[in-house]
Formats: structure tokens, C-alpha cells, sequence
């Protein structure tokens, strides 16, 4: 589902709709800057790169400076890197990691690479933005912490929407409002988090059924 909704994959028949606008034929970069922002199951950093240049790396939408004053530093080039350096610096801030920002991202424990993940893919200021099992390898206190990440997303980011696709029960019922079910590529069941408990196909798929 999250590669054809980034175009990583081309859907055999239908067609995906943003906000109207079909997206088939687009690159991942186009679909990105419509709006569709990801992180991955296996964390995909710039492990070399200080954390403040993989927070920059999402800001690529919103710098307007061509090649030609990137080589020459004209002053718009100029001006363009301060404001992106601003940029980053407040949305490391919004999730505690400006202490960080002069760090190699790969030097940053596991929780907080996933961290930057996520405000990397924020940078690109998306409408929707997909979680690929954030909670993938982490601990009880790590997911504890991201849970809450997840559920401040919305106040920070105003219209934003989450997609997350995840194997931890826990995580699922404490981000999500609305949870879809899928068993063998089929949805099997949409509801509240309380309703998708009670679901006895879902108990029945997932926990298996008494002789």
C-alpha cells in the first residue's frame, strides 16, 4: 500500500487520487512534493550526514536556489541555507532533538534515528504522512516514547494526516482512531480501536479459532 501510494509501485488497474489529481506516471520525488511524505521498516538515514543536514535534506521542496548559485553562493543561495537552517533547527526542536543537531545521525541511539526519520519526512511539510512500523526493533520504553511522538504530530502540524502500518498491538490501539484490518490482502474489518478488540473476525484471524 505505501509503495504505490509513493509510486514506487504503479497500480495494475484503479487509480490513486490526491486531492483530486491522479498521480499515476509522477515520480516518488513528484508524489512527494504533492504532498506524501514516508519513513521505512529499515531506517534510512544519511548515517554520515550531521542530523541538522538530514533534517535539511527534507526541506529540498522548499529551497527555490538552482545549481548555479549553490556553486557560486549568490546571496539568494545564501539567504535560502540560513532559512533552511532555521527550519531544521525548529523542527528538531519541536521533537526535543536540537542538542543533537551537529551530531552524525548514525551515532544517535536507535529510538532517535527513528526520531529523525520522522522529522525529516515532516520537513517536506506533507499532507499525509506514512509510518512504516516505527516501532520496528524498539523497546517497551522506546515505543512508550514514540507513541507519544505520533500522537503530538497532529497539534504540531496542523491538517496532517497518519497512516501507520504496525505490528505492535499496543502501538496501534494508543496512536490510531480508525484502524483497518488486513488478512491475506483482504480487509477484513475498520473501526475505533475499542470496536476492533470485540471483532470476532479479527480475533479469529489473528488468534486463531477453537475447535
Amino acid at each position: 500500500v505505501f509503495n504505490l501510494l509513493t509510486n514506487v509501485y504503479q497500480p495494475t488497474r484503479g487509480a490513486i487520487l490526491l486531492d483530486g489529481v491522479n498521480t499515476a506516471g509522477k515520480s516518488t520525488a513528484q508524489v512527494n512534493a504533492m504532498g506524501i511524505a514516508r519513513t521505512f521498516q529499515n531506517i534510512r538515514l544519511f548515517s554520515n550526514m550531521s542530523v541538522l543536514d538530514n533534517v535539511k535534506v527534507g526541506l529540498h521542496n522548499h529551497i527555490r536556489e538552482n545549481f548555479f548559485s549553490s556553486v557560486t553562493h549568490a546571496f539568494g543561495y545564501a539567504k535560502a541555507e540560513r532559512a533552511a537552517d532555521a527550519r531544521a533547527k525548529e523542527l528538531l526542536d519541536v521533537f526535543h532533538m536540537a542538542d543533537h543537531a551537529e551530531e552524525a545521525a548514525g551515532s544517535l541511539p536507535y529510538g532517535a534515528q527513528r526520531r529523525l526519520e520522522i522529522v525529516r519526512a515532516l520537513a517536506t511539510e506533507p499532507g499525509i504522512l506514512l509510518l512504516d512500523e516505527p516501532a520496528a526493533g524498539m523497546n517497551e520504553q522506546e515505543s512508550e516514547e514514540l507513541c507519544g511522538i505520533i500522537r503530538d504530530i497532529p497539534r504540531n502540524f496542523e491538517g496532517i494526516t497518519i497512516l501507520v502500518i504496525d505490528h505492535h498491538m499496543d502501538v496501534i490501539m494508543s496512536v490510531c482512531d480508525e484502524i483497518t484490518v488486513i488478512n491475506f490482502g483482504k480487509q477484513l474489518a475498520t473501526g475505533t480501536p475499542a470496536e476492533i478488540q470485540k471483532n470476532q473476525a479479527v480475533i479469529d484471524a489473528y488468534l486463531g479459532v477453537e475447535d
